[in-house]
């Protein structure tokens, strides 16, 4: 991955994560990883078509993600996008899920390790 675009995108934002853990399953629409997303989080991210366009967007221009070639469908002005997953959007999850797994020792770390504040 080039470390000049890495400084760019990552830390993934949690919607950004799920956006490409969606599509490592499945190449999608925009409307699409919105439900998928929806289910995956059990409703815990929920992304409007204001954000998760320009999500999209910013992900194609850093290459993480790929927009096939449009398809008649549903969209705006008739046109459905469909996207995929690249090599660097595999690279950006593997390296969020490692800083993401680094982050939960550190934390489970300080919580085993914890002090009881007393009240001077």
């Amino acid at each position: 991955m080039n470390i000049t675009l890495r400084e760019e995108y990552l830390p993934l934002t949690p919607q950004a994560l799920h956006i490409l853990l969606s599509l490592s399953e499945n190449q999608n629409t925009g409307y699409q990883l919105k439900i998928a997303i929806r289910e995956d989080t059990h409703g815990s991210i929920e992304l409007s078509s204001g954000s998760i366009y320009p999500t999209l967007k910013r992900m194609c221009h850093f290459g993480l993600v790929e927009a096939l070639n449009p398809a008649f469908g549903p969209g705006p002005q008739g046109i459905k996008q469909v996207y995929r997953l690249t090599p660097e959007g595999w690279g950006a999850i593997e390296h969020e899920l490692n800083r993401l797994e680094r982050t939960i020792t550190l934390g489970r770390a300080r919580l085993a390790n914890r002090v009881q504040y007393t009240q001077p």
